[in-house]
Protein backbone atom coordinates (compact mmCIF):
# COMPACT_ATOMS: atom_id res chain seq x y z
CA UNK A 1 0.00 0.00 0.00
CA UNK A 2 1.23 3.46 -0.86
CA UNK A 3 1.16 6.16 1.82
CA UNK A 4 -1.50 8.82 1.32
CA UNK A 5 -0.11 11.83 -0.48
CA UNK A 6 -0.53 14.92 1.69
CA UNK A 7 0.14 17.54 -0.98
CA UNK A 8 -2.46 17.26 -3.75
CA UNK A 9 -0.40 19.35 -6.19
CA UNK A 10 2.43 16.82 -6.06
CA UNK A 11 0.33 13.65 -6.31
CA UNK A 12 1.43 12.75 -9.84
CA UNK A 13 5.11 13.32 -9.07
CA UNK A 14 4.90 11.36 -5.80
CA UNK A 15 3.05 8.47 -7.47
CA UNK A 16 5.54 8.34 -10.32
CA UNK A 17 8.46 8.31 -7.86
CA UNK A 18 6.99 5.63 -5.60
CA UNK A 19 5.93 3.29 -8.41
CA UNK A 20 8.81 3.78 -10.87
CA UNK A 21 10.31 0.36 -10.12
CA UNK A 22 7.06 -1.55 -10.51
CA UNK A 23 6.85 -3.87 -13.52
CA UNK A 24 4.02 -3.52 -16.00
CA UNK A 25 0.87 -5.09 -14.59
CA UNK A 26 1.86 -4.69 -10.94
CA UNK A 27 -0.80 -3.26 -8.66
CA UNK A 28 -0.66 -1.04 -5.60
CA UNK A 29 -3.24 0.34 -3.18
CA UNK A 30 -3.56 4.09 -2.68
CA UNK A 31 -5.62 5.60 0.17
CA UNK A 32 -7.38 8.81 -0.85
CA UNK A 33 -9.24 11.49 1.08
CA UNK A 34 -11.51 13.93 -0.71
CA UNK A 35 -10.93 17.62 -0.06
CA UNK A 36 -11.36 20.93 -1.87
CA UNK A 37 -7.82 20.46 -3.16
CA UNK A 38 -8.22 16.78 -4.07
CA UNK A 39 -11.41 15.98 -5.97
CA UNK A 40 -12.11 12.73 -7.84
CA UNK A 41 -11.33 14.47 -11.12
CA UNK A 42 -7.98 15.70 -9.80
CA UNK A 43 -6.86 12.37 -8.36
CA UNK A 44 -7.77 10.54 -11.58
CA UNK A 45 -5.83 13.10 -13.61
CA UNK A 46 -2.84 12.71 -11.31
CA UNK A 47 -2.97 8.93 -11.67
CA UNK A 48 -2.95 9.28 -15.45
CA UNK A 49 0.06 11.60 -15.39
CA UNK A 50 1.91 9.03 -13.27
CA UNK A 51 1.36 6.43 -16.03
CA UNK A 52 -0.95 4.36 -13.83
CA UNK A 53 -4.45 3.00 -14.35
CA UNK A 54 -7.28 2.90 -11.80
CA UNK A 55 -8.64 -0.63 -11.96
CA UNK A 56 -10.97 -0.39 -8.95
CA UNK A 57 -12.13 2.03 -6.27
CA UNK A 58 -13.49 1.18 -2.83
CA UNK A 59 -15.21 4.07 -1.02
CA UNK A 60 -15.72 3.71 2.72
CA UNK A 61 -16.92 5.73 5.70
CA UNK A 62 -20.59 6.42 4.86
CA UNK A 63 -21.17 8.14 8.22
CA UNK A 64 -17.87 10.05 8.39
CA UNK A 65 -19.12 12.94 6.25
CA UNK A 66 -17.20 15.09 3.80
CA UNK A 67 -18.40 13.49 0.57
CA UNK A 68 -19.39 15.33 -2.60
CA UNK A 69 -22.81 16.92 -1.82
CA UNK A 70 -24.06 15.82 -5.25
CA UNK A 71 -23.05 12.19 -4.63
CA UNK A 72 -23.06 11.61 -0.86
CA UNK A 73 -26.42 10.10 0.09
CA UNK A 74 -26.46 11.70 3.56
CA UNK A 75 -24.85 15.08 2.84
CA UNK A 76 -28.06 17.00 3.62
CA UNK A 77 -28.40 15.64 7.16
CA UNK A 78 -24.88 14.94 8.38
CA UNK A 79 -24.51 18.37 10.02
CA UNK A 80 -27.84 18.37 11.86
CA UNK A 81 -28.05 17.94 15.62
CA UNK A 82 -30.52 15.06 15.26
CA UNK A 83 -28.07 13.13 13.09
CA UNK A 84 -25.18 13.73 15.46
CA UNK A 85 -27.27 12.53 18.39
CA UNK A 86 -28.12 9.38 16.46
CA UNK A 87 -24.47 8.64 15.72
CA UNK A 88 -23.59 9.13 19.39
CA UNK A 89 -25.58 5.94 20.08
CA UNK A 90 -23.33 3.75 17.93
CA UNK A 91 -21.20 2.48 20.85
CA UNK A 92 -24.33 1.72 22.89
CA UNK A 93 -26.70 0.18 20.33
CA UNK A 94 -25.33 -3.03 18.77
CA UNK A 95 -28.20 -3.27 16.27
CA UNK A 96 -27.51 0.26 15.04
CA UNK A 97 -23.84 -0.66 14.69
CA UNK A 98 -24.83 -3.85 12.84
CA UNK A 99 -26.85 -1.83 10.32
CA UNK A 100 -23.92 0.53 9.73
CA UNK A 101 -21.62 -2.46 9.18
CA UNK A 102 -24.12 -3.96 6.73
CA UNK A 103 -24.35 -0.71 4.76
CA UNK A 104 -20.57 -0.34 4.71
CA UNK A 105 -20.23 -3.88 3.39
CA UNK A 106 -23.01 -3.88 0.79
CA UNK A 107 -23.90 -0.32 -0.20
CA UNK A 108 -20.82 1.84 0.21
CA UNK A 109 -18.38 -0.11 -2.04
CA UNK A 110 -20.83 0.36 -4.92
CA UNK A 111 -20.98 4.14 -4.60
CA UNK A 112 -19.11 6.38 -7.05
CA UNK A 113 -15.74 7.83 -6.12
CA UNK A 114 -16.39 11.00 -4.13
CA UNK A 115 -19.66 9.87 -2.53
CA UNK A 116 -17.68 9.35 0.67
CA UNK A 117 -14.75 11.35 1.92
CA UNK A 118 -12.45 8.33 2.01
CA UNK A 119 -11.63 5.66 -0.56
CA UNK A 120 -9.01 3.14 -1.56
CA UNK A 121 -7.82 3.14 -5.19
CA UNK A 122 -6.32 0.06 -6.82
CA UNK A 123 -3.69 1.28 -9.28
CA UNK A 124 -1.93 -0.73 -11.97
CA UNK A 125 1.30 0.06 -13.73
CA UNK A 126 0.31 0.24 -17.39
CA UNK A 127 2.28 2.92 -19.27
CA UNK A 128 0.51 2.30 -22.57
CA UNK A 129 -2.96 2.82 -21.05
CA UNK A 130 -2.59 5.53 -18.40
CA UNK A 131 -5.55 6.91 -16.56
CA UNK A 132 -8.65 5.11 -15.48
CA UNK A 133 -12.37 5.60 -15.24
CA UNK A 134 -13.05 9.26 -15.89
CA UNK A 135 -15.39 11.47 -13.86
CA UNK A 136 -18.42 10.60 -15.99
CA UNK A 137 -17.82 6.86 -15.75
CA UNK A 138 -17.26 7.13 -12.01
CA UNK A 139 -20.55 8.94 -11.56
CA UNK A 140 -22.35 6.29 -13.58
CA UNK A 141 -21.53 3.51 -11.12
CA UNK A 142 -24.50 1.79 -9.54
CA UNK A 143 -26.79 4.47 -8.09
CA UNK A 144 -27.16 4.41 -4.28
CA UNK A 145 -30.87 3.55 -4.45
CA UNK A 146 -30.23 0.58 -6.71
CA UNK A 147 -27.33 -0.59 -4.55
CA UNK A 148 -29.54 -0.38 -1.47
CA UNK A 149 -32.25 -2.41 -3.18
CA UNK A 150 -29.71 -5.18 -3.76
CA UNK A 151 -29.51 -5.92 -0.01
CA UNK A 152 -31.71 -8.95 0.85
CA UNK A 153 -34.55 -7.74 3.14
CA UNK A 154 -33.93 -10.63 5.50
CA UNK A 155 -30.49 -9.19 6.29
CA UNK A 156 -32.15 -5.96 7.38
CA UNK A 157 -34.82 -7.56 9.55
CA UNK A 158 -32.72 -8.02 12.72
CA UNK A 159 -30.98 -4.60 12.78
CA UNK A 160 -34.25 -2.79 12.06
CA UNK A 161 -35.77 -4.01 15.31
CA UNK A 162 -33.84 -1.10 16.85
CA UNK A 163 -35.74 2.21 16.59
CA UNK A 164 -32.45 4.04 16.08
CA UNK A 165 -31.47 1.73 13.24
CA UNK A 166 -34.87 2.30 11.63
CA UNK A 167 -34.37 6.05 11.90
CA UNK A 168 -31.01 5.76 10.15
CA UNK A 169 -32.45 3.56 7.40
CA UNK A 170 -35.53 5.71 6.95
CA UNK A 171 -33.40 8.84 6.72
CA UNK A 172 -31.16 7.24 4.11
CA UNK A 173 -34.17 6.18 2.03
CA UNK A 174 -35.77 9.61 2.32
CA UNK A 175 -32.58 11.33 1.19
CA UNK A 176 -32.34 9.06 -1.85
CA UNK A 177 -35.98 9.71 -2.75
CA UNK A 178 -35.47 13.47 -2.40
CA UNK A 179 -32.89 13.36 -5.20
CA UNK A 180 -35.66 12.86 -7.73
CA UNK A 181 -38.04 10.28 -9.19
CA UNK A 182 -35.27 8.44 -11.05
CA UNK A 183 -33.45 7.65 -7.82
CA UNK A 184 -36.63 6.56 -6.06
CA UNK A 185 -37.73 4.43 -8.99
CA UNK A 186 -34.47 2.50 -9.00
CA UNK A 187 -35.27 1.20 -5.53
CA UNK A 188 -38.98 0.74 -6.31
CA UNK A 189 -39.52 2.87 -3.22
CA UNK A 190 -39.17 1.36 0.23
CA UNK A 191 -41.01 -1.82 -0.72
CA UNK A 192 -37.98 -3.12 -2.60
CA UNK A 193 -35.64 -2.44 0.32
CA UNK A 194 -37.47 -2.91 3.61
CA UNK A 195 -39.21 -5.97 5.03
CA UNK A 196 -43.02 -5.47 4.77
CA UNK A 197 -43.76 -4.30 8.36
CA UNK A 198 -41.03 -1.66 8.17
CA UNK A 199 -42.07 -0.55 4.69
CA UNK A 200 -45.50 0.33 6.06
CA UNK A 201 -43.94 2.15 9.01
CA UNK A 202 -41.67 4.05 6.64
CA UNK A 203 -44.67 5.21 4.60
CA UNK A 204 -46.30 6.57 7.76
CA UNK A 205 -43.02 8.19 8.80
CA UNK A 206 -42.67 9.93 5.44
CA UNK A 207 -46.28 11.13 5.54
CA UNK A 208 -45.75 12.57 9.02
CA UNK A 209 -42.59 14.35 7.88
CA UNK A 210 -44.39 15.80 4.87
CA UNK A 211 -47.24 17.07 7.08
CA UNK A 212 -44.78 18.61 9.55
CA UNK A 213 -42.86 20.31 6.75
CA UNK A 214 -46.05 21.65 5.17
CA UNK A 215 -47.43 22.96 8.47
CA UNK A 216 -44.11 24.59 9.31
CA UNK A 217 -43.93 26.29 5.91
CA UNK A 218 -47.47 27.66 6.30
CA UNK A 219 -46.88 29.04 9.79
CA UNK A 220 -43.70 30.75 8.65
CA UNK A 221 -45.41 32.36 5.66
CA UNK A 222 -48.98 33.23 6.64
CA UNK A 223 -48.19 36.50 8.44
CA UNK A 224 -45.24 37.59 6.33
CA UNK A 225 -47.09 40.57 4.80
CA UNK A 226 -49.51 41.13 7.68
CA UNK A 227 -49.87 44.84 8.49
CA UNK A 228 -49.35 45.73 12.09
CA UNK A 229 -47.71 42.42 13.02
CA UNK A 230 -45.01 44.24 14.98
CA UNK A 231 -45.70 46.09 18.20
CA UNK A 232 -42.71 47.76 19.81
CA UNK A 233 -40.44 45.42 17.90
CA UNK A 234 -42.30 42.28 18.97
CA UNK A 235 -43.88 39.99 16.37
CA UNK A 236 -47.37 39.40 17.78
CA UNK A 237 -48.21 36.70 15.21
CA UNK A 238 -45.71 34.28 16.73
CA UNK A 239 -48.09 33.64 19.62
CA UNK A 240 -50.55 32.04 17.22
CA UNK A 241 -48.12 29.61 15.62
CA UNK A 242 -48.30 26.87 18.26
CA UNK A 243 -52.08 26.59 18.10
CA UNK A 244 -52.05 27.05 14.33
CA UNK A 245 -49.72 24.09 13.80
CA UNK A 246 -52.04 21.85 15.82
CA UNK A 247 -55.05 22.98 13.83
CA UNK A 248 -53.26 22.45 10.52
CA UNK A 249 -52.14 18.93 11.42
CA UNK A 250 -55.57 17.96 12.76
CA UNK A 251 -57.92 19.54 10.25
CA UNK A 252 -55.89 20.17 7.09
CA UNK A 253 -53.44 17.27 6.99
CA UNK A 254 -55.72 14.89 8.95
CA UNK A 255 -52.75 13.65 10.94
CA UNK A 256 -54.94 12.85 13.95
CA UNK A 257 -58.20 11.35 12.58
CA UNK A 258 -59.57 10.62 16.06
CA UNK A 259 -59.61 14.35 16.83
CA UNK A 260 -61.60 15.37 13.74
Amino acid sequence: MLPEVSRPRSVARALRHRTRRLPTGARVLLPWTRSHASTPEQILASVARAELTVVATAPYGLLLGGGDPDLAPLAAVERTHAWRRLLSWLPEDPLLAALVELLERTLVPRLPLGATRHALLVLERHPSLPGGPGPREQRLRLAPAAALASIPPEELAAPLTSPRARYLMFTLLAQLESRGPDQAAQSDHAGAVLPPPYAAEYAEWRAAHAADAGATALTRAWARDCEGRLRRGVDLTLAADYQLVGDLLSHHYRSFPEDT
